[in-house]
């Protein structure tokens, strides 16, 4: 939704800006009101689109803590389930049945 809506704000900043250049900045002696409205809106509108990416860079680092923490727990569970499985060999106990097909060999 948010990198949506700075797409569109992108798109508004062009057609404001492409507008505006062709908006004389003086009319009759005296500032064009017109040109100056439009491009303090496109001043606005880089504003409001700075805004997104600060937002968007907030999301992003909230997500990268949350997977991160996630992929540290999955790792941590990982070698405590090997040094079960360690300890569970070095006192001669096995994880599966001993009398397996592939433990008996070739008949």
């Amino acid at each position: 939704m948010r990198r949506r809506l700075g797409v569109g704000v992108l798109l508004a900043i062009a057609a404001l800006a492409l507008a505006g250049s062709r908006i004389e900045p003086r009319a009759t002696g005296r500032a064009n009101v017109l040109f100056l409205a439009l491009w303090f809106l496109v001043l606005t509108l880089i504003i409001v689109l700075l805004g997104l990416a600060l937002a968007d860079l907030l999301a992003t680092r909230a997500y990268a803590r949350r997977h991160r923490g996630e992929m540290l727990r999955e790792s941590i569970e990982a070698i405590r389930q090997q040094a079960r499985q360690a300890a569970a060999r070095s006192r001669g106990e096995t994880d599966g049945p001993t009398d397996s097909a592939a433990s008996r060999g070739p008949e």
